[in-house]
C-alpha cells in the first residue's frame, strides 16, 4: 500500500487536556471522539465514531489523490458510471484494493465531477485549487473528482455533448454528473464558480 519507508502515523489527544495544542492547531470539535487527518499543512476532519477502516482509507487516499487523471475513453465512461463504485486506480490502493461496497451502493446522493482540460498549461490555477476543494470534500465517500487533458478525448466529448457539458465557445469545462443524472457545467474560462469549487460541487 505504501512505499518502502513509508507510515501513516496515529496519535491520540485527550481534548480536556489539550485546549491550547486544538487551538493552537485550529481544530475545533463537536463531539468525540473525532479523527482528523494532518495533511501537507491542513487539518482534515473525519467523524471516528461513524467511519469503518475502509471509510477512512478511502478518504486518507483521496487526499493523497484528489483528483484522478483519466487517460481514455474507457475510463471516463466506467467514472461517469454511477451505479458502479469506482475501482480507484492509485498507488494507495493498488497492493490492498479496498472496496466501500454498500456504503457505496446505499448512497443516494453519488456524484461525479470532471474537469476537461484542453490545454492544462492554461489553468494551473484553477488544476490546483479544484484539488484543495476535493480534499475539502474528501469526507463525500459517494463524490469522487477526475480530469482529462488529453485533446482529442476532450473534443470528442465537446462534439458529443456540445452546450450540456461545454458552454458556448468553451473547449475547457467542469462537469457535475449528479445522482439523477443530470449535468451541470461550468466554463474554467470564468475561473472559479460562484461561491468556489467546494461550494458548486456540493450545492
Amino acid at each position: 500500500m505504501f512505499q518502502k519507508n513509508q507510515t501513516i502515523k496515529v496519535a491520540r489527544v485527550d481534548i480536556s487536556k489539550k485546549p491550547e495544542f486544538l487551538s493552537r492547531e485550529g481544530i475545533n470539535i463537536d463531539s468525540a471522539p473525532a479523527v482528523f487527518v494532518h495533511f501537507e499543512g491542513h487539518n482534515y476532519y473525519s467523524d471516528g465514531s461513524k467511519e469503518s477502516i475502509v471509510n477512512m482509507m478511502h478518504f486518507i487516499n483521496k487526499l493523497i489523490n484528489p483528483v484522478l487523471t483519466l487517460k481514455t475513453e474507457d475510463e471516463v465512461e466506467a467514472f461517469l458510471n454511477l451505479d458502479q463504485e469506482l475501482q480507484e486506480p492509485t498507488k494507495f490502493f493498488e497492493a490492498n484494493p479496498l472496496p466501500l461496497g454498500d456504503i457505496y451502493s446505499k448512497r443516494r446522493t453519488k456524484t461525479r465531477v470532471l474537469a476537461l482540460v484542453f490545454d492544462q498549461d492554461d489553468f494551473t490555477d484553477e488544476i490546483s485549487t479544484l484539488k484543495q476543494a476535493s480534499r475539502n470534500s474528501a469526507k463525500r465517500d459517494e463524490l469522487r473528482v477526475a480530469i482529462v487533458t488529453d485533446k482529442k478525448i476532450v473534443k470528442k466529448y465537446k462534439a458529443s455533448y456540445g452546450t450540456l457539458w461545454f458552454p458556448e465557445g468553451a473547449y475547457s469545462a467542469l462537469v457535475i454528473k449528479r445522482y439523477d443524472g443530470k449535468y451541470f457545467s461550468h466554463d474554467l474560462l470564468e475561473g472559479s464558480p460562484t461561491g468556489g469549487y467546494q461550494f458548486w460541487m456540493n450545492k
